[in-house]
């Protein structure tokens, strides 16, 4: 289990194994926000590189502090990996590893200063503590900008004003926010959604919703003709379905045989209504069938 989302990005980016195995050090330099592929998310590169100078020779003495520092950064590491082999890689999902990161990179800056005292040469000391200096407001240029940069896209002062509604802003800014809305618009009894590819957004369902995009490619396989898809759906007690069309279509390309594709081909025309589709995002009423006039069926075409 813990292998799954490893696997995925083999499959759906088509990663080598060297690069999925580096992920633990390119979330710090290859982050990019709305990108899955590059982890929805950007850490600064200053948060890697400051703290590997606690790791050269040391002029810290106090055996406590070296203790801490310890503790932050295994903290950080095996944080780092055990989200690595959980869940896809996110910066979100590895976000209390930054304050202790933080943390150990003032360290790492205060011991390389420490350092700069060390040289004889008064003229030395000073040319290098402006190098230091130059490069710590580099990286927190990169800060700047990346935050200006979010500020712009989020563009969040006509909300903030009243200028537009809720529901209208959220709908310009995320593609898959109107098929969701649509969906907590539906009144049906004992509502059950299926929601593939988008994102994991519980926090915008009125109704309950799995995100199952694990769940489906097992059921898939478990599709026999005895046991359709469109039953092992039923059986699950979903009731509706969303997709991300663009993601699915890569995903189950590259996931399923030719087999499995033509069951999910005519699940889709077979036993499934759709009822909305927009920016790439469609909601399905998924067909129930008479499981008593199945079984039934299924008898009379063995006798």
């Amino acid at each position: 289990m813990s292998m799954q989302p490893w696997l995925q990005r083999k499959l759906i980016y088509r990663e080598s194994a060297l690069e999925t195995a580096l992920i633990p050090l390119r979330i710090f330099f290859q982050g990019k926000d709305d990108n899955p592929r590059f982890f929805d998310g950007k850490l600064n590169p200053i948060l890697f590189l400051f703290p590997l100078l606690l790791l050269v020779k040391r002029r810290e003495s106090d055996a406590k502090l070296k203790l801490e520092q310890l503790f932050l950064a295994s903290f950080s590491v095996l944080f780092i990996l055990y989200a690595s082999f959980m869940v896809d890689m996110r910066i979100r999902y590895i976000a209390p590893i930054i304050p202790p990161l933080v943390v150990l990179t003032i360290f790492g800056i205060r011991d390389i200063l420490l350092r700069v005292d060390g040289i004889g040469r008064k003229g030395m000391q000073v040319l290098s503590r402006w190098v230091i200096v130059g490069i710590v407001f580099f990286f927190l240029l990169m800060n700047a900008k990346y935050v200006a940069a979010i500020f712009q896209s989020v563009n969040p002062m006509p909300y903030v004003f009243g200028e537009t509604s809720r529901e209208e802003y959220l709908r310009n800014k995320l593609p898959d926010y109107p098929a969701i809305q649509f969906a907590n618009q539906i009144k049906y009894d004992n509502m059950n959604i299926l929601a593939l590819f988008l994102g994991k957004r519980l926090y915008y369902f009125d109704r309950p919703v799995e995100f199952g995009t694990q769940t489906f490619a097992r059921t898939v396989a478990d599709t026999t003709a005895e046991m359709t898809l469109a039953s092992h759906l039923q059986k699950s007690g979903f009731t509706h379905c969303i997709i991300g069309i663009n993601h699915f279509e890569t995903w189950a390309n590259r996931y399923f045989t030719v087999e499995q594709k033509n069951s999910i081909s005519k699940w889709l025309r077979d036993d499934c209504i759709l009822l909305f589709s927009k920016n790439g995002y469609a909601v399905f009423k998924l067909i129930l069938h008479d499981a008593t006039r199945s079984s039934r069926r299924q008898k009379g075409n063995v006798e």
